[in-house]
């Protein structure tokens, strides 16, 4: 820009006396923002320190005529909730030309309120967490903006993360008192206001593939974008998203509207925090082919008091709940008598009882209500084969049931493994909780980590929660564990035709494993190794010992008992000894490698970092070239950069010529 203003220069703008504001992390700057379409400044009253206002200095290009016009259709707009830079002045040759003379690009520069606080965009870029209170109150607030003009027919038109201020967040104000506030408003759609010579595509991160391809200019354009901004502002309480965050927006611009990783963690998170109604907009939103099928503000708003209601009122509960801690401790314990007793259908009912005091956020609600689940699906079984036993012995089949008594059999032991299990969760439960419980004070909360990991795997993996949990239960039964070890009978009748294919056979499945048990040993004992190499008949003495230490290992997993075969052929041991013998030879000579890489990882990182370091040099040189480019970006990259290159010459360049932090 051809102006230069300094910090503490003062204004004289209709009558009015201001100094340009110093920008509070660089002394002698003065306070100013770069955008796309210009620079604003800070201006504060020379007679009121409290009045500070926001002068934004366009660019040329942007310096239109039709600013004069759309601004006074904008000034009735400023009492509207979240608009408050609708209060504007525009600097005209009529009654400003000798600031405009001393100033020349103040032409159709705009004086508007100052509005306090950090933007949408810083609070991602610095990760700052939020708790749950503070994010479904921004969403609120959002919706509540949005909803506002989109009753009354306005329309943003180019939604992003840097054009909502979060001016609550500056004021430390109440949680119940956060409220946004818009700002870039020139391209604003509205009843009476004229097209804009240039109709913005939307923001990168924002815009939906419609409106990025061809860009709209109605009251339906914000849809898609606030969408986008309302769930990021539900989700941000949440670390997993923090983490994922693209950058200057949650989303990718390049993966917009696509069912990717970012899509279903952010679709999750909404469902976990805030339920399924919630997360069901955000996915009509997220594959809309047009804005007019994304849902409207006033859904949104709608869905989103009723979790603050909710979020509201669950402190109180939750005192409650924790003084009747123990009383509900006992219940559980009753319920799982019951269960153990038979008593199916009352242990359900003392457990519904119990979480009917709890509330949905409370770490034992979601496990109870599992294991409801699993004694409802446990009861029905045996409730079908009883119904199914009754009537075959109504019907008085006899020889022709012999299969249906075989197949009821299986089912009724399909049902009791089904109450074992049922009975196994309840004992978890019970016991875990008075663990927990016993190990911690009565007012610390209770995290059954037992039960998150066994309803994980439950939920993760369907039937196999059945096979962790008897697998649990039968730890202390010896007898499960020694059945696959007694059973080497097969290995026997190998042994009475030795013809020349089951040897060679037998030479294969010998050299296998040779060559498995020479890695085994190879791993454990390295020192052997030589001597293998020199005498090939040493590694012929260690297999006898290394293939009783393969039998254990088949009574951990059954499936591993063909194991034994090898041990069937002792004398073809002697065999494949030569085969094993070269591969421990490679081995060793294998380790050294290691040794290398780790000396050349530094200067491959080094090359990598200078080669990114000058990529991002390039970018950011060709970014201050280009007219068009925002100082967000630049100052995007700088910011990259300089967490690279700390003492970065150009990023520190960067800073001092358009006034931004790194």
């Amino acid at each position: 820009m051809s102006m230069q203003i300094n910090a503490r220069d003062v204004l004289t703008i209709r009558g009015a006396q201001y100094y340009v504001a110093e920008h509070p992390a660089f002394t002698g700057m003065p306070y100013g923002q770069g955008g796309r379409q210009g620079t604003v400044y800070k201006l504060v009253s020379v007679h009121n320190e409290a009045d500070a206002k926001a002068l934004k200095v366009f660019n040329e290009q942007f310096q239109m005529p039709s600013l004069v016009y759309a601004s006074e259709l904008m000034q009735s707009r400023a009492n509207t909730a979240g608009l408050k830079v609708c209060d504007r002045t525009v600097l005209v040759p009529q009654s400003d030309h000798k600031l405009i003379a001393d100033h020349p690009d103040f032409l159709y520069a705009v004086l508007m309120p100052w509005i306090e606080g950090p933007s949408w965009f810083d609070i991602m870029s610095d990760s700052r967490s939020l708790s749950r209170e503070e994010s479904i109150e921004l969403a609120k607030s959002m919706a509540s903006v949005l909803s506002h003009m989109e009753q009354r027919g306005l329309s943003h038109c180019d939604l992003s993360a840097a054009n909502v201020i979060v001016s609550g967040l500056a004021q430390q104000t109440s949680v119940q008192h956060y409220y946004i506030e818009l700002v870039d408003i020139e391209q604003m759609y509205g009843p009476q206001f004229e097209k804009p010579e240039g109709i913005p595509a939307g923001s990168p991160g924002y815009a939906s593939r419609s409106i990025s391809n061809n860009p709209i200019w109605n009251k339906y354009t914000d849809r898609f974008a606030g969408a986008v901004l309302i769930s990021e502002m539900l989700a941000w309480c949440r670390e997993d998203i923090r983490t994922q965050a693209w950058g200057e927006s949650y989303f990718d611009p390049a993966e917009m509207q696509e069912d990717n990783e970012r899509y279903e963690l952010m679709y999750t998170s909404l469902e976990k925090e805030w339920g399924s109604a919630i997360a069901e907009l955000f996915k009509r939103a997220w594959f809309s082919d047009d804005p007019v099928q994304c849902p409207t503000f006033s859904d949104w708003l709608q869905k989103i008091m009723i979790c603050s209601e909710k979020l509201v009122s669950q402190p109180v509960k939750q005192q409650e709940t924790v003084s009747d801690r123990n009383l509900i401790l006992q219940d559980i314990e009753a319920a799982r008598r019951l269960a153990e007793q038979g008593e199916i259908s009352e242990a359900i009912e003392r457990l519904e009882a119990i979480n009917l005091r709890l509330t949905a956020s409370d770490e034992l609600y979601e496990e109870i209500e599992l294991y409801i689940k699993k004694l409802t699906t446990a009861q029905a079984t045996v409730t079908e084969v009883a119904a199914s036993q009754s009537t075959a012995r109504n019907e008085g089949i006899k020889d022709t049931d012999n299969t249906n008594i075989s197949s009821n059999k299986q089912v009724s032991k399909r049902s009791k493994l089904y109450l074992t299990i049922a009975v196994a969760a309840l004992l978890i439960i019970g016991s875990t909780v008075v663990w927990v419980l016993q190990d911690r004070s009565s007012e610390a909360e209770v995290p059954l980590t037992a039960l998150q990991a066994d309803s994980n795997s439950s939920e993760g993996q369907g039937d196999g929660w059945s096979e962790q949990t008897i697998a649990a239960n039968d730890e202390s039964k010896p007898e499960a564990t020694v059945e696959p070890t007694s059973t080497p009978e097969p290995t026997p009748e190998l042994t009475p035709e030795p013809t020349a294919e089951a040897e060679a056979e037998v030479l294969e499945v010998t050299t296998a494993a040779g060559e498995g048990d020479a890695q085994a040993e190879n791993a454990a004992t390295p020192t052997p190794t030589a001597a293998a190499t020199v005498e090939p008949t040493a590694t012929a003495t260690p297999k006898p010992t290394v293939k009783p230490t393969a039998t254990p290992k088949s009574t951990v997993k059954p499936t591993a008992t063909p194991t034994p075969k090898p041990t069937a052929k002792p004398t073809a041991t002697p065999k494949p000894t030569v085969k094993p013998t070269p591969k421990p030879t490679v081995k060793p000579t294998a380790t050294p490698k290691p040794t290398v890489k780790p000396t050349a990882t530094p200067k491959a990182n080094n090359e990598e970092l200078k080669k990114e370091i000058s990529q991002l040099e390039a970018s950011i040189k060709q970014l201050d070239q280009d007219p068009k480019s925002r100082i967000a970006d630049i100052s995007d990259a700088c910011k990259k950069l300089i967490k690279i290159d700390p003492n970065n010459k150009l990023a520190k360049q960067m800073a001092d010529k358009y006034g931004f932090i790194i």
